[in-house]
């Protein structure tokens, strides 16, 4: 994970980076990374505002349908922003 994020803010900067999290702590206070509570980004994030985080570790056991109303709501949170 650490190579990915590291090649997508080099190359698409930090403003277009989306974390899908499957599993562990992703924790930013302040928009800024809490290193202490987060046990899964890798040390590439420290230093940069917090992107969007769909979370997805609720889903593991759901079976992937767009039609189910849990899936419903992540694919609706993933969808890309207006500028």
């Amino acid at each position: 994970m650490a190579k990915e994020v590291a090649w997508w803010l080099e190359n698409c900067g930090r403003r277009s980076l989306f974390v899908l999290l499957t599993d562990g702590e992703a924790v930013w206070d302040n928009g800024v990374l809490d290193t202490g509570r987060t046990t899964v980004p890798p040390e590439v994030l420290q230093g940069i505002p917090e992107p969007k985080c769909v979370d997805l570790r609720g889903l593991r056991d759901v079976e992937l349908d767009a039609r189910n109303p849990q899936w419903e709501s992540v694919l609706a949170d993933s969808a890309p922003s207006e500028p």
